[in-house]
């Protein structure tokens, strides 16, 4: 049957069994979860660029800031998918605060020790 010939309920039914993603609501929420993080890490990662003297030993670039947006963006999803998914994290979300900085100093670390990037002197350093 042509699709300009399905009725409402068959369109529908299509959904609920997955066939699209469309109008689903845990691709919806996570895909606003997306678009908003890598509205926010671009800022972020464009801001603070230039406390860092390298990416690999070479000059960072927009295509390094992009794919680091990419990243965080999909770190981010990652995370929304565990709490949207298990009743157990929903009735704790403050609980994405604590995991979400943990990420971020394990990552940090990581790159500082393998030379990912290193600082300038604007740096701020915890020590």
């Amino acid at each position: 049957m042509p699709i300009a010939q399905w009725s409402e309920h068959q369109v529908v039914d299509l959904r609920v069994a997955g066939s699209t993603p469309a109008g689903h609501p845990i691709m919806d929420r996570l895909f606003r979860v997306f678009v908003l993080a890598f509205l926010f890490n671009w800022i972020w990662e464009f801001l603070h660029s230039r406390l860092y003297f390298s990416y690999q030993g070479g000059e960072i670039t927009q295509i390094i800031l992009l794919s680091a947006t990419l990243a965080d963006a999909i770190i981010l999803v990652l995370l929304a998918l565990l709490f949207l998914k298990f009743k157990y994290l929903q009735k704790r979300l403050w609980s994405v605060l604590g995991l979400s900085f943990g990420i971020a100093v394990l990552i940090e670390l990581y790159a500082l020790r393998t030379g990912w990037w290193a600082y300038n002197e604007l740096m701020p350093v915890i020590p």
